[in-house]
């Protein structure tokens, strides 16, 4: 080829080029506002979708389910002290909404909600369960559930407690040993609660007698207790729900310092009951003793 025809090919090599370069830096532009789109739009799109998908699973899931109003219903039964006042209402109404009918003591229960241990008085009917029935406690979680069987267990960090009059005999050889000692003391069922040395201690049939702390843990100042929501389902392998969804802190209404025994026995009441909203935590305005 001559070199004026190879002259004559050079602007339109140039042209391809140029519309090449233009091409693909038109293609970038548009490829980035096809990402800015889709991150501004698409992609909150997507997420709400995700969301609302959330939301409905959990509305089902929270929802409960129509349940046969007929006789094949499951049947509970509850076992309590006093069992017509009422105290128990949230339980037999959270029944009702599973799905549960309340029935007596008779064959083929499925629940039984004891409020009071119940391996004691319905032994003979909780001897041989059958394999659908449940009950709401274990066989021996009493003694620790229980503060007096709880508090004479001898555990390491629980300070010397005494029932009358079956400890009558330890009680006063540790008063010997311990003659600057006070005694928290009380009725078995937590009643008439007072403070007391082991010189006017009370060792009758029914008295309480534990050793009183005198350098508690405070808070400003302030003796409390934290109670938390646990429900244990298997003893062996031991396995336990805890619920973080409420906690309960309980406090004294006055102050620890200077101690006064008669103001102590006095406040061993529960005095007030607050609700703190923005925390979400129930406080209890408590005793000093406990």
């Amino acid at each position: 080829m001559s070199p004026e025809k190879e002259h004559e090919n050079e602007p339109g090599k140039e042209e391809a080029e140029e519309c090449t370069v233009g091409e693909r830096v038109m293609s970038l532009r548009v490829k980035t506002v096809l990402k800015i789109l889709l991150s501004s739009v698409a992609g909150p799109l997507i997420l709400y979708g995700m969301f609302l998908t959330h939301q409905r699973y959990q509305t089902r899931a929270t929802q409960p389910s129509e349940v046969n109003v007929g006789e094949d219903r499951l049947r509970f039964w509850v076992y309590a002290r006093r069992n017509d006042t009422g105290y128990l209402k949230h339980v037999r109404a959270v029944l009702s909404r599973l799905g549960f009918r309340e029935s007596d003591n008779e064959p083929g229960w499925d629940l039984l909600w004891a409020h009071d241990y119940p391996f004691h008085k319905l032994s003979a009917s909780l001897h041989r369960l059958q394999q659908h029935q449940r009950v709401n406690h274990f066989p021996g979680c009493g003694y620790v559930t229980n503060k007096v069987d709880l508090s004479i267990s001898a555990g390491r960090y629980i300070p010397a407690a005494f029932r009358m009059p079956d400890d009558r005999e330890r009680f006063l050889r540790y008063a010997d040993a311990n003659p600057t000692k006070k005694f928290v003391q009380k009725l078995n069922d937590h009643r008439g609660i007072r403070l007391v040395d082991s010189r006017n201690a009370s060792l009758t049939d029914g008295i309480f007698v534990q050793e009183f702390v005198e350098r508690p843990y405070l808070v400003d100042g302030y003796k409390f207790d934290i109670g938390l929501y646990i429900v244990v389902t298997s003893v062996d392998p031991l396995r336990l729900y805890v619920y973080k969804g409420d906690v309960l802190f309980r406090f004294c209404p006055i102050a620890y310092h200077p101690f006064d025994a008669e103001v102590v026995t006095l406040m061993a009441v529960v005095m007030q009951i607050k609700k703190c909203v923005n925390c979400n935590l129930s406080i209890f305005i408590y005793p000093i003793l406990q």
